[in-house]
């Protein structure tokens, strides 16, 4: 075999590996997502502390959009969050977006399932939900853990009044 003959195989083998490479690619990847246009709506927050344009959008846990643009309400006051759906998912009129943030700071935009309203369109606007602060759950958490402490003492001390009686009695 010639070094010509061997030059030309070889690269014939990588065209051949690319072509199929390229193939897979299209094939396994969510190419369809290049030809749906997403569905834009607003959420109107009352503040949104954390949002990013970038950030997810989920419903039940899965990632259905993402937002698009953060942005002053100058008219009520408030914050603006402008959202892309993706089309695959029913999102309808009477769902309800709620911030969640993680205890690490991020924010995503948790959508509730709704079932009364008409499917959302372009354009339209949901009213979003107060945020659900991780901090403020557990600073509640530390208010009920002291109750609880307070009542485990008085109650310890109650049964070891109960152990002295008893061992007067023996």
């Amino acid at each position: 075999m010639t070094e010509r003959q061997l030059q030309f195989r070889v690269g014939l083998f990588v065209i051949v590996a690319a072509v199929i490479a390229g193939a897979m690619i299209f094939q396994f990847g969510d190419f369809g997502a290049f030809w749906r246009r997403p569905v834009t709506i607003t959420v109107h927050f009352s503040s949104a502390p954390g949002v990013q344009a970038g950030g997810p959008v989920e419903m039940n846990g899965v990632t259905i959009g993402t937002v698009r643009d953060v942005d002053i309400d100058g008219r009520r006051g408030g914050a603006v969050v402008t959202i892309d759906l993706d089309p695959r998912f029913t999102v309808r009129t009477d769902s309800r977006p709620q911030l969640v943030r993680s205890l690490l700071g991020d924010t995503t935009i948790e959508l509730t399932a709704g079932r009364e309203g008409r499917r959302v369109r372009g354009g339209d606007q949901l009213k979003g939900l107060p945020p659900v602060d991780p901090m403020h759950i557990i600073g509640r958490l530390d208010e009920q853990l002291r109750t609880t402490m307070a009542s485990f003492e008085a109650t310890s001390r109650q049964w070891s009044d109960v152990a002295a009686n008893i061992n007067g009695l023996v």
